[in-house]
């Protein structure tokens, strides 16, 4: 993500924090809650289902593991961070006997998009696929 990219979706927040239901007309903080929470989601905030330090996992056209025959599972997290980068692990892992391929990818500064994400995710995805 561009820092103009990052700009823009910083401002849309904003907008929508601003244009957000107010306390004041509710008569409940729960009442409040509910009304700001329907006004996000009606504007097109997306919520991930995981919280800050899951992994995600999710299944892809993976091939069986070839010592166990079980499926595997995908995941990926943050191994590490600074300032100027982060180092985002993808990985396929056998649920079964634990064998997994991984790829390490460095973001820049101004972060990864979905795409880059799933790029990742997807060279992971082959790695495992197309083990010697």
């Amino acid at each position: 993500m561009t820092q103009n990219e990052r700009l823009k979706e910083k401002q849309r927040l904003i907008e929508l924090f601003e244009t957000s239901p107010s306390i004041v007309g509710s008569a409940t903080w729960r009442e409040y809650y509910e009304q700001t929470a329907d006004h996000f989601l009606d504007n097109g905030v997306i919520i991930p289902p995981c919280k800050v330090g899951d992994s995600v996992r999710r299944m892809d056209n993976l091939d069986h593991c070839p010592f166990c025959g079980e499926q595997p599972k995908t995941s990926f997290w943050v191994s590490q961070h600074s300032y100027e980068e982060e180092i985002v692990c993808f990985s396929v892992t056998c649920t079964g006997c634990g064998v997994s391929k991984t790829k390490k990818v460095k973001f820049g500064r101004d972060g990864a998009t979905f795409a880059d994400i799933q790029k990742a995710m997807d060279e992971a995805i082959k790695l495992w696929n197309h083990r010697v």
